[in-house]
Protein backbone atom coordinates (compact mmCIF):
# COMPACT_ATOMS: atom_id res chain seq x y z
CA UNK A 1 0.00 0.00 0.00
CA UNK A 2 3.05 1.80 0.26
CA UNK A 3 2.43 3.23 3.43
CA UNK A 4 5.54 3.00 5.80
CA UNK A 5 4.89 5.73 8.65
CA UNK A 6 3.39 3.38 10.76
CA UNK A 7 4.13 -0.85 11.62
CA UNK A 8 1.76 -3.45 11.72
CA UNK A 9 0.78 -3.11 15.13
CA UNK A 10 0.34 0.54 15.02
CA UNK A 11 -1.99 -0.43 12.18
CA UNK A 12 -3.94 -3.35 13.93
CA UNK A 13 -4.10 -0.96 17.24
CA UNK A 14 -5.62 2.09 14.84
CA UNK A 15 -8.40 -0.96 13.45
CA UNK A 16 -9.63 -1.46 17.22
CA UNK A 17 -10.03 2.18 17.96
CA UNK A 18 -11.55 2.70 13.91
CA UNK A 19 -14.68 4.51 14.40
CA UNK A 20 -14.67 5.01 18.13
CA UNK A 21 -13.97 7.11 21.03
CA UNK A 22 -11.84 5.30 23.36
CA UNK A 23 -9.44 5.93 26.54
CA UNK A 24 -5.64 4.10 26.65
CA UNK A 25 -6.86 2.09 29.64
CA UNK A 26 -10.08 0.46 27.84
CA UNK A 27 -7.27 -0.55 25.01
CA UNK A 28 -5.23 -2.12 28.03
CA UNK A 29 -7.78 -3.74 29.86
CA UNK A 30 -9.31 -5.30 26.20
CA UNK A 31 -5.96 -7.18 26.49
CA UNK A 32 -5.01 -6.19 22.92
CA UNK A 33 -1.28 -4.55 24.38
CA UNK A 34 1.05 -3.68 26.62
CA UNK A 35 0.64 -0.82 29.04
CA UNK A 36 3.61 1.14 27.55
CA UNK A 37 3.54 0.12 24.28
CA UNK A 38 -0.28 0.88 23.95
CA UNK A 39 1.35 4.86 25.18
CA UNK A 40 4.57 4.56 22.63
CA UNK A 41 2.28 3.26 19.68
CA UNK A 42 -0.77 5.66 19.98
CA UNK A 43 1.90 9.05 20.27
CA UNK A 44 3.68 7.87 16.90
CA UNK A 45 -0.28 7.36 15.49
CA UNK A 46 -0.97 11.19 17.14
CA UNK A 47 2.41 12.31 15.58
CA UNK A 48 1.37 11.18 12.14
CA UNK A 49 -1.75 12.05 11.96
CA UNK A 50 -3.81 8.35 12.26
CA UNK A 51 -5.46 9.57 15.69
CA UNK A 52 -6.37 12.31 17.29
CA UNK A 53 -6.53 12.39 21.01
CA UNK A 54 -7.94 14.60 23.76
CA UNK A 55 -8.09 15.26 27.61
CA UNK A 56 -10.80 14.74 29.95
CA UNK A 57 -12.41 17.46 31.07
CA UNK A 58 -13.27 15.74 34.68
CA UNK A 59 -9.54 13.58 35.13
CA UNK A 60 -6.66 15.46 33.15
CA UNK A 61 -4.83 12.35 33.47
CA UNK A 62 -7.57 10.47 31.27
CA UNK A 63 -7.01 10.98 27.12
CA UNK A 64 -9.57 9.75 24.66
CA UNK A 65 -8.33 8.67 21.83
CA UNK A 66 -10.40 8.50 17.79
CA UNK A 67 -9.50 8.29 14.02
CA UNK A 68 -8.79 10.85 11.75
CA UNK A 69 -9.45 11.35 8.27
CA UNK A 70 -6.31 10.12 7.40
CA UNK A 71 -6.61 6.94 9.71
CA UNK A 72 -10.08 6.28 9.19
CA UNK A 73 -8.95 6.17 4.99
CA UNK A 74 -6.20 3.54 6.04
CA UNK A 75 -8.95 1.98 7.76
CA UNK A 76 -10.87 1.84 5.17
CA UNK A 77 -8.61 0.43 2.72
CA UNK A 78 -7.01 -2.35 5.17
CA UNK A 79 -10.79 -3.75 5.01
CA UNK A 80 -11.29 -2.99 1.52
CA UNK A 81 -7.99 -5.07 1.16
CA UNK A 82 -9.11 -8.06 3.70
CA UNK A 83 -12.20 -8.25 1.97
CA UNK A 84 -10.16 -9.26 -1.32
CA UNK A 85 -8.44 -12.13 0.39
CA UNK A 86 -11.71 -13.35 1.66
CA UNK A 87 -12.71 -13.04 -1.87
CA UNK A 88 -9.80 -15.10 -3.19
CA UNK A 89 -10.02 -17.96 -0.61
CA UNK A 90 -13.39 -18.89 -2.68
CA UNK A 91 -15.48 -21.42 -0.92
CA UNK A 92 -13.25 -21.71 2.25
CA UNK A 93 -14.44 -17.92 2.95
CA UNK A 94 -17.41 -19.76 5.06
CA UNK A 95 -15.04 -21.99 6.76
CA UNK A 96 -12.83 -19.05 7.81
CA UNK A 97 -15.95 -16.52 8.99
CA UNK A 98 -16.59 -19.61 11.59
CA UNK A 99 -13.07 -19.96 12.67
CA UNK A 100 -13.02 -16.01 13.00
CA UNK A 101 -16.52 -16.32 14.60
CA UNK A 102 -15.09 -18.79 16.97
CA UNK A 103 -11.60 -16.95 18.08
CA UNK A 104 -13.61 -13.70 18.45
CA UNK A 105 -16.33 -15.51 20.88
CA UNK A 106 -12.77 -17.22 22.85
CA UNK A 107 -11.21 -13.74 23.10
CA UNK A 108 -14.70 -11.46 24.60
CA UNK A 109 -14.69 -14.81 27.30
CA UNK A 110 -11.07 -14.69 28.09
CA UNK A 111 -11.25 -10.51 28.14
CA UNK A 112 -14.10 -10.76 30.73
CA UNK A 113 -12.33 -12.80 32.51
CA UNK A 114 -9.20 -11.23 32.91
CA UNK A 115 -11.23 -8.11 33.61
CA UNK A 116 -14.11 -9.47 35.80
CA UNK A 117 -12.52 -12.49 37.67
Amino acid sequence: MGIDDINAVQALLLMNVQNSEVSIRELVDLGYYIGSNVTYNVRHLFETDYLEQERSERDRRSVRIRSTKKGNDLCKSLAEMEARHADALGPEVDRVDAAWALLRGLERVWSDDIRFG
